[in-house]
């Protein structure tokens, strides 16, 4: 394979993406570090929210979408921010958003908002334009670590990475992941639950996959490009791919294949 960079480079000088979604609407949106939302169809740009036409922030960590079509962006510096087709909302501490840095947004199954910060986790009520915090966990509620920095559903529960190791959220009880131990590191930087039900782990010290009680761990003295794994993802035919600060990785069942500048990367950290 080789790897073509894309003509939006040219277009956004020094261009970070933290987070792609592919949204209902058919357009990709990018969340960016210093351009707010980028919004492409295939290679053309079909728009770009930011400070100047409303976007609260332009450094954008995470996106995602509710069931009424709405689409929330996790803030560097301005909390939880809401687009509803029409105009922004912004929610910070004023709301009971426990920091105002953003790194994960995701929905449950009862529509209720869950927002992962520097501070904490917390859980909301989210109803029309108002949000309101039902529960929040710190350290003292059980939380190994005061921030979190990722999470993800695996197995009915919620998983949440921070950098001391993994907590799972079953109903209202929160506790430590029991093979928190054996991670290559403990700062978690990503976690994916994928189509065949394995927990993958990027750390900042190889990535773990885990199903069954079982985890398998790959680090760089073992072959992998770089120990500092930033997000993972899985395509359509089931291959796990993974970003890190050295360069792509593919997994096609056990076929690992790698790819940096030789390849075409025009830049090797993968976020």
């Amino acid at each position: 394979y080789r790897v073509e960079p894309s003509g939006i480079n040219s277009l956004f000088k020094g261009l970070t993406v933290w987070n792609i979604l592919s949204h209902p609407g058919g357009e990709t949106w990018l969340a960016t570090d210093k351009n707010g939302i980028i919004r492409l169809q295939g290679d053309s740009v079909t728009g770009n929210f930011h400070r100047g036409n409303g976007l609260p922030s332009n450094q954008i960590l995470d996106l995602t979408t509710d069931e009424e079509g709405n689409t929330w962006f996790a803030s560097f510096d301005q909390g939880i921010i809401m687009y509803d087709d029409n105009k922004f909302l912004s929610y910070g501490r004023e709301e009971g958003i426990a920091g105002n840095q953003v790194l994960s947004v995701l929905f449950d199954n009862d529509r209720h908002l869950l927002l992962s910060t520097e501070e904490g986790f917390a859980r909301y009520k989210a109803d029309c334009e108002r949000i309101e915090r039902q529960r929040s966990y710190t350290i003292r509620d059980g939380l190994n670590d005061a921030g979190v920095n990722t999470m993800t559903w695996y197995e009915g529960s919620l998983w949440l990475g921070t950098n001391n190791g993994i907590n799972i959220l079953e109903g209202d009880r929160m506790r430590s992941f029991h093979l928190n131990i054996k991670l290559p590191d403990q700062k978690i930087n990503a976690l994916y639950a994928d189509s065949r039900n394995y927990l993958w782990i990027g750390t900042g010290g190889g990535y773990c996959r885990y199903s069954g009680g079982k985890m398998v761990t790959l680090t760089q003295s073992d072959g992998l490009i770089n120990n500092e794994i930033q997000t993972i993802i899985e395509d359509s035919s089931g291959k796990i791919w993974m970003g890190t600060m050295g360069g792509l990785v593919r997994l096609a069942d056990t076929i690992y294949t790698d790819y940096d500048s030789e390849e075409g990367l025009s830049f090797t950290r993968i976020n």
